[in-house]
């Protein structure tokens, strides 16, 4: 046994062949492919006419004008503020912090659905309620 290290033994290597070389190549532009056709599709390249928020909006415009001042839908509505005085007896179905007893400031909307500001009060109109609680943490 020597006490000298051996040096490594070197081959030559072969060449690519043309058929392993195409292969190669044809990989990596699959890979690119891969990559560019997800930046696409994600980009929305591939479905221009997906529904967007800009165009769920714009549909209301079509559909009922363009009235300057108001919502494009909820159009009608009243405002509200007050309080919520919770009694405390929600905690035993709710972990919220708003139904610990104590009082809550409350703002909110009354409305109507639809676009029009001038809309007859119906009896069978869709009606919506939008609360928000200002809880101390926020």
């Amino acid at each position: 046994m020597s006490t000298y290290l051996e040096a490594p033994v070197r081959t030559e290597r072969q060449p690519l062949s043309i058929a392993s070389t195409v292969a190669r190549l044809a990989l990596i532009g699959v890979a690119l492919a891969v990559v560019a056709g997800t930046f696409a599709y994600l980009g929305g390249w591939f479905t221009p006419n997906n529904l967007t928020p800009a165009r769920f909006a714009d549909a209301f415009e079509r559909v009922d004008g363009v009235h300057a001042g108001f919502r494009r839908n909820h159009a009608k509505g009243v405002g509200i503020s007050g309080f919520f005085e919770s009694n405390g007896n929600g905690v035993r179905f709710s972990k919220a912090v708003v139904f610990h007893p104590g009082r809550v400031p409350v703002v909110g909307r009354f409305s109507l659905s639809g676009g029009q500001p001038d809309v007859a009060d119906s009896a069978d109109a869709v009606r919506g309620l939008g609360l928000q609680f200002n809880l101390p943490d926020g």
